[in-house]
């Protein structure tokens, strides 16, 4: 059910990160490993909680701003990951000063998780006392369905649109891991002093990006043009890549604007493709589709940061760029062969006027 797999995945992410509290003095690099692995374990627990909880709580009309605001949570705590640590070490060779920071960072990440544990447990419901939507109450009384999950996954890898919406959304999503990992190193090798610059530069990303996000949500509530939609801001990525591949070097402001352009489409994919998701695969419940959509992303990104990382290193960073531009437009091409069968929308309009 969806609490326990919130406090399953909370329990391992607040045991891993008090583990991490202890790996801060030399000689720990194991306990850092291990902290970190437990956390990454856990973590798949909570990959596919905001597209379930949303459809779950909330009703046809308010599950897609749940879904955004889902996001959002989760582009935040990016966000902060890209302003805080550069604050706490300000590029700082101390020994002491980079020790007492970590100590800081791992503190008070692991007592934010506490807390949010401890919200969950106390606060936190398996569903509401009565199904929110009329696609909803479909899932919840489909009792065979719910019991055979295997027989869900398999109808999700034969349904070719869904498919290939995860190869798309897993491309880009999976390059906008790899850029936010390798973008301190990226702005580096231009801006020597920009160690400042990285922080804000991804706050800039992330921001960008809700606005994004909240944006082509209110799209796609008013119209329902999920087609239209996805592929314009595909391709915008793939634009806002390459001018970001042959910005680099420029003023800074430049940068920071194309920067801002770049967040500003990569991550208000985020929500769409949970919703077109949703959509093409009803009635199967929305956390397998989405969360399959969340690991596809994870593996790619894997992938993409490992060959951005490499290009980077062994040839440079405008042939890396365009390497995962060129892959970017790969994947936007994957969605002119997707056919946009909202059968969660048809559901509902037939059950509204029946």
């Amino acid at each position: 059910g969806l609490r326990k797999a919130m406090l399953i995945g909370m329990i391992g992410t607040c045991v891993g990160s008090w583990i991490k509290v202890g790996s801060v003095s030399p000689g720990r690099y194991w306990l850092v490993l291990l902290g970190q692995g437990v956390v990454g374990t856990f973590g798949v627990f909570l990959l596919g909680v905001c597209p379930k909880l949303a459809a779950v709580w909330f009703g046809p009309h308010e599950v897609s701003l749940a879904r955004r605001i889902g996001v959002f949570g989760s582009q935040f705590g990016i966000a902060v990951g890209f302003v805080f640590p550069p604050m706490l070490f300000n590029n700082s060779t101390n020994r002491e000063i980079i020790e007492k920071g970590f100590y800081t960072l791992t503190i008070t990440v692991a007592l934010i998780t506490t807390l949010a544990l401890a919200m969950i447990f106390t606060f936190f419901k398996e569903q509401p006392p009565s199904p929110p939507s009329p696609a909803q109450l479909r899932i919840q009384t489909n009792i065979e369905q719910k019991k055979n999950f295997w027989q869900s996954v398999k109808i999700l890898f034969f349904n070719w649109s869904y498919v290939l919406l995860v190869l798309s959304y897993g491309t880009n999503v999976g390059i906008f891991y790899a850029f936010s990992t390798l973008l301190n190193q990226i702005i580096l090798i231009y801006y020597p002093a920009g160690a400042i610059h990285a922080g804000r530069i991804g706050l800039i990303i992330v921001i960008s990006g809700m606005i994004g996000s909240v944006f082509c949500g209110f799209i796609l509530d008013a119209f329902s043009r999920y087609k239209l939609t996805i592929t314009a801001v595909y391709l915008s990525c793939v634009l806002s890549l390459i001018a970001f591949s042959f910005m680099l070097g420029s003023d800074i402001v430049v940068f920071y604007f194309i920067s801002t352009l770049l967040g500003l489409f990569m991550t208000a994919l985020l929500p769409i493709g949970y919703e077109l998701a949703a959509e093409l695969t009803y009635p199967v419940g929305e956390g397998s589709s989405g969360g399959i959509l969340t690991a596809a992303a994870k593996v790619f990104g894997i992938v993409f940061t490992y060959l951005y990382s490499h290009f980077l290193n062994t040839i440079n960073d405008i042939a890396a760029n365009i390497a995962m531009s060129g892959v970017l437009g790969l994947g936007a091409v994957f969605l002119f062969f997707i056919r946009f069968d909202l059968q969660r929308q048809k559901f509902s309009s037939v059950r509204e006027f029946s």
